[in-house]
């Protein structure tokens, strides 16, 4: 997986400098997700943690915590914790049409983190 003009922005979560890509294209094979983005949203003590925007299949019963075991097979299989996903906010029918920024600031204020 490389990244792409088009996913230009990095995400800083402590010490690891993560693509978007990286998280995105594991979870868009995924038969339930129809949309999804990755998005830093700010932490106190890595930076940034990374947020999982998804928007899934209406009938899917995929959790959060399927979605983080999705990514975390895929991109750990010898059980390293460089890349992970902290938080999945879903969506219902599309994600915000909006720059990647601005929906970083969404999930932060979801979340509570700002």
């Amino acid at each position: 997986m490389s990244p792409t003009k088009t996913n230009n922005i990095i995400i800083l979560s402590g010490i690891v400098l993560i693509y978007p890509v990286w998280i995105e294209e594991p979870l868009l094979a995924h038969q339930d997700i129809v949309e999804v983005k990755a998005v830093p949203v700010p932490d106190s003590f890595n930076v940034n943690n990374v947020c999982a925007c998804v928007v899934k299949r209406p009938e899917s019963t995929l959790s959060e915590d399927d979605v983080k075991e999705i990514v975390n097979t895929i991109l750990t299989p010898g059980g390293s914790d460089y890349i992970t996903i902290d938080h999945v906010l879903f969506f219902e029918d599309e994600l915000p049409n909006v720059k990647r920024l601005e929906l970083s600031q969404l999930a932060a204020k979801m979340l509570g983190k700002c």
